[in-house]
């Protein structure tokens, strides 16, 4: 009624990504307590991209590991925002690339990555 509007999704919470940082620990025990190489994560709002980054940062930190796996975001074609903002960064964005399509509303059956404005795409990208 006083004309704003609340945003009250987890992605705001300050905490919440602390949460998602133990998918980073999680795959370091898993894996003899090494990181690995590579890591495809399929991204929506891009918390699990974000937690692995605080998470294998604090390994690298208290000196369990040496470098940093390199995050790939996994997104459905016709729902890709990130791959849209990397292109732009890249110096790609001509006016073809990427297709407009990638961007449409359309269904897909991962829903949970079809988030067409992810609300911290900067740090996503950061990371």
């Amino acid at each position: 009624r006083g004309g704003k509007l609340f945003y009250p999704s987890h992605n705001w919470q300050a905490f919440f990504l602390q949460g998602t940082k133990t998918l980073a620990y999680e795959l370091w025990e898993d894996l003899g307590f090494r990181a690995p190489d590579n890591i495809i994560i399929p991204t929506g709002a891009g918390s699990n991209v974000m937690g692995c980054d605080i998470g294998f940062s604090e390994l690298i930190s208290a000196g369990e590991i040496r470098s940093l796996p390199r995050l790939f975001c996994a997104q459905p074609l016709v729902c890709s925002p990130i791959a849209t903002a990397i292109l732009k960064d890249l110096g790609r964005d001509d006016g073809k690339t990427p297709p407009a399509e990638w961007n449409q509303p359309t269904k897909t059956i991962a829903e949970g990555t079809s988030i067409q404005e992810p609300v911290r795409l900067q740090e996503i990208l950061a990371a």
